[in-house]
């Protein structure tokens, strides 16, 4: 009875406060930053993205202005609306593609897919997301990865949308810069039925014009349907003799790649193995891929994707490299917290032993 009414001191538990505060300081003191797994190509590809991003910019010169929607004239946001403008758009979104760290959430998404040096992987794009579409060119260039592209030119709001300036002509650029190994095998218009019949015909012949000048092989069928069955035999036409895809990628919302906008439902961001259980209103290059066995890589889902690797949303000004969770991670040093710890432990121990001793012998006193 008498340890438990004996109360300690404010002296004693000023002290152990006291020597708590000290000891948390120390452990947060003692705090590295750690380098995430595949640290080295990571950084190769944020490197990589970056570089690609100022040759864009470099060549856009003086054709672009700093403004609201593209704030460092990054030539990689375009106007809202534009003949080639397919759909609404994002822009928050738009702004936060333009981040050259992105590259190295891609070589995390792509290493955790098993994708190796040397492997195919079929991609299907569109003019909407140029600097997403850079930062995951860059990630398969790090890795070996050999891409087969199919673009659909035409772009929602904010993406590539000078008819003059299509996401193939950025690719051409980047190719003659040598910044870039890959460019699209072929190209469609895109918008509804992948053949732009939401857009005008003015629209339709300025894409099919930049498919043209920048000499890829033409999509353009009268359904969407028989485009996506002409993506498939482009796709498997495409690769060497006894070599498969080991994975498909998908960026963006492209009609003939997700099939109908509802299958996105069923399609988390980032790596599916399994088909759904859906009963698809289409089954678009991105279903046919899954059927087939192969993992599809989703990227459709931008503010996700930023969330998930807490990227800043629109970043201004442009993140350094390299920047972000996926390359660091904070840690603590374990061992010399758990030290510490004990000795806190029996600190408080010793401390609370010796206040009992005390208010033991000084009750006996009183009771002699």
């Amino acid at each position: 009875m008498i340890w438990r009414s004996g109360k300690v001191s404010r002296l004693s538990l000023v002290f152990l406060a006291v020597v708590g505060l000290i000891i948390v300081a120390v452990v947060e003191s003692t705090r590295s930053l750690m380098p995430q797994p595949y640290f080295e190509e990571k950084l190769a590809a944020a490197r990589l993205s970056k570089q690609m991003f100022a040759a864009i910019k470099s060549y856009q010169g003086k054709r672009i202005a700093a403004s609201h929607s593209d704030p460092y004239a990054t030539g990689l946001i375009g106007d809202q609306f534009t003949p080639i403008t397919t759909s609404r758009g994002n822009l928050e979104a738009k702004l936060s593609t333009v981040n050259p760290n992105i590259a190295a959430a891609l070589v995390d998404q792509l290493r955790s897919s098993g994708v190796k040096n040397g492997d195919y992987v079929a991609i299907g794009m569109t003019g909407s997301y140029p600097a997403l579409n850079i930062t995951a060119l860059a990630a398969c260039q790090v890795l070996g990865v050999v891409p087969v592209i199919i673009t659909s030119v035409g772009s929602s709001m904010w993406g590539a949308t000078d008819p003059d300036f299509t996401w193939l002509d950025m690719e051409k650029q980047l190719s003659e810069k040598q910044v870039l190994n890959f460019r699209s095998t072929a190209a469609s218009i895109g918008g509804r039925y992948d053949n732009g019949a939401n857009i005008t015909e003015e629209g339709r012949e300025l894409i099919l014009s930049a498919i043209e000048r920048n000499g890829v092989r033409l999509i353009y069928k009268p359904s969407l349907q028989s485009s996506i069955d002409e993506r498939m035999k482009i796709f498997r036409n495409s690769l060497p003799p006894g070599k498969e895809y080991a994975l498909y990628i998908n960026i963006g919302g492209g009609v003939a790649s997700i099939g109908a906008e509802e299958n996105l439902t069923v399609f988390p961001l980032g790596i599916t193995r399994v088909i759904p259980d859906f009963n698809f209103p289409v089954r678009g290059v991105m279903v046919r891929f899954l059927a087939s066995g192969v993992p599809v890589l989703n990227l459709s889902d931008i503010p996700l994707l930023i969330e998930n690797y807490n990227f800043p949303r629109y970043p201004f000004p442009i993140p350094s490299v390299p920047s972000g969770d996926v390359f660091f991670k904070m840690r603590y040093n374990l061992p010399l917290t758990a030290v510490l710890l004990a000795f806190y432990l029996v600190l408080v121990f010793v401390v609370i032993r010796l206040e009992m001793h005390r208010i033991f012998f000084s009750l006996r006193k009183k009771q002699t």
